[in-house]
């Protein structure tokens, strides 16, 4: 599930605003993700961007059409931390600002801005409800979540937890992701009948495995169980 805000521009400047111009003074990075998920820190595309508040690093706001004078995408993707999505609404405001645009498009509803307020408090509702619901919502046990620098794994009941206090789902992804190392997820695959578990390191960049490899995942609602663990090397 995801959040979408698109900004018109309705000034007669007509040049793309900058990545400095967004981010403005706020202790925002930025990047793209490489075929992994990996974020390449600093790298600007001006087709997709993402960034992430430094102070409190969760799954970040989506920036798409940066090349673009007349429109901005914004999206987030669900569920979040309350600061990711306090931040996609500051950065809708101050782009909107930017180019003296009085509403924005939420979902396809025209809002003016004055009245984000009441959608930033909708949506940290909402994404309460997804996580406490997470058991129904994500089929499988364990759920992969493409974060701001990498994909972090959760288990369906840990999500429900997290509904009851979302500090901890901030503190948990900002710790995940500060580290400056990357966490290896599981990947499960089936060759002739024989389940495997495969963990993949890289030639760049630190990698974290698990003292222990994952070896049961659900499917369809029942739970299988893996035969074997594998470590992989891509470079």
């Amino acid at each position: 599930m995801a959040r979408e805000i698109i900004i018109h521009n309705a000034s007669k400047t007509k040049t793309p605003l900058t990545i400095v111009d967004i981010i403005g003074n706020d202790n925002y990075g930025y990047g793209v993700f490489d075929q992994y998920y990996r974020l390449d820190m600093d790298k600007i595309s001006e087709e997709f961007l993402l960034v992430f508040d430094n102070d409190c690093i969760g799954r970040g706001v989506q920036i798409i059409g940066l090349s673009s004078n007349k429109k901005l995408h914004l999206g987030l993707s669900l569920p979040t931390t309350e600061n990711d999505i306090k931040m996609l609404y500051r950065l809708a405001t101050r782009i909107a600002n930017l180019w003296k645009a009085n509403h924005v498009f939420v979902e396809g509803d025209k809002v003016d801005i004055k009245d984000l307020d009441i959608y930033v408090k909708h949506d940290i509702d909402m994404n309460i409800k997804l996580l406490r619901d997470a058991d129904n919502i994500f089929t499988s046990e364990y759920i992969d979540f493409p974060c701001a620098t990498n994909p972090i794994s959760f288990t369906a009941s840990q999500l429900c937890n997290y509904a009851s206090d979302m500090r901890d789902f901030e503190t948990f992804l900002h710790e995940k992701q500060s580290i400056g190392a990357y966490f290896s997820a599981p990947l499960f695959y089936d060759v002739n009948g024989v389940l495997n578990v495969l963990y993949v390191v890289f030639d760049e960049g630190h990698i974290i495995l698990p003292d222990t490899p994952q070896m049961t995942f659900r499917s369809k609602g029942n739970e299988a169980v893996c035969d074997n663990a594998f470590v992989a090397c891509s470079n």
